[in-house]
């Protein structure tokens, strides 16, 4: 899931005179600030009336701050509709033009340059890494056993590696090059290297953007990757060494938010030291907001129950 700007709600459908609502509760405001962070969550409804859409707000909305060195929630003020949001997510890093492929910087994203490609237009996946420094592109469609990926060096333009690999998604985690097909079943991905075309190994978490910005860089060749409950029965987060394959470690979710619903929804934000775990929707409505600290070995540091404040 994209970590764009996105505002969670709930949805009040009403149909003939009688109003249905969702009864998922939903985080749609986090922000990383002041040593800690701050959540909102059930801000408003959208009800849908014959034709009419509006937005109400929710009585029961409520908002709250929690500090990341003493522990300490404390209730805050909600913020006003137009603040309401998540980390901002940067725009793609390369996009495919006519010619060639568009790589931008991280720092700036209006400093751009086009690496010239042949048959530019036979391909459409496109990803960079963070640092901008390789891109992978992939024709449309695959073909079995032909040339389908190919890595290119930004600085150069020249071409690094050719695979046979394709998939639905790619994703660059520094030189690594993670490529991965949609399935129904399990299906996890495959490393490899992007400047050799060597396979480094399978990997059995899902991938849901292609932009490397979405998924966490913990220290080194550390990542952090998503691991559903379509993979393992049991949701929870995989420190990956993306260089080697190897698993640093597996956390699994309930060892760091309170977990209700079979698939709960969750997201993973780059905080002081490590990583910040955020249960942003679930059936119970005490239980959204929870988080939970992470360090760069996997370790949790601190677990934070959203507040279940008394109702008037």
């Amino acid at each position: 899931m994209s970590r764009g700007i996105q505002i969670a709600i709930a949805v009040t459908l009403v149909l003939g005179g009688r109003a249905r609502a969702d009864t998922q509760a939903h985080v749609g405001h986090i922000a990383l600030a002041d040593g800690g962070v701050t959540l909102c969550r059930n801000l408003f409804d959208i009800v849908v009336d014959g034709g009419k859409i509006e937005t109400v707000d929710q009585p029961t909305a409520d908002c709250w701050h929690v500090d990341f060195a003493s522990g300490a929630v404390a209730a805050a003020p909600i913020p006003a509709r137009a603040e309401q949001s998540w980390p901002k997510e940067p725009p793609p890093g390369a996009t495919m033009v006519s010619g060639g492929v568009r790589v931008c910087s991280a720092d700036d994203p209006t400093a751009c340059k086009t690496i010239a490609l042949r048959d530019a237009g036979s391909y459409e996946l496109v990803a960079t890494n963070a640092a901008r420094t390789i891109v992978a592109v992939q024709k449309s469609p695959p073909r079995e056993g032909k040339a389908n990926i190919v890595t290119l060096e930004v600085a150069t333009g020249r071409r690094l590696a050719t695979l046979t690999a394709y998939g639905d998604i790619l994703q660059l985690l520094g030189d690594s090059l993670f490529v991965q097909a949609s399935c129904a079943a399990p299906c996890g991905g495959t490393l490899y290297n992007a400047r050799t075309g060597k396979r480094i190994a399978r990997v059995s978490a899902d991938i849901a953007s292609a932009n490397d910005d979405n998924n966490n860089h913990v220290a080194g060749n550390i990542w952090e990757l998503k691991e559903t409950a379509r993979e393992t029965g049991a949701p929870g987060l995989l420190l990956e060494d993306v260089t080697t394959g190897k698993r640093i470690k597996r956390i699994a979710l309930d060892a760091l938010v309170r977990v209700e619903d079979a698939e709960p929804q969750f997201q993973v934000f780059p905080a002081p030291g490590g990583l910040l775990v955020v249960e942003y929707q679930t059936s119970h409505p005490a239980f959204a907001g929870d988080c939970a600290l992470v360090d760069a070995k996997g370790n949790v540091v601190r677990r934070f129950a959203a507040p279940d404040w008394p109702r008037p």
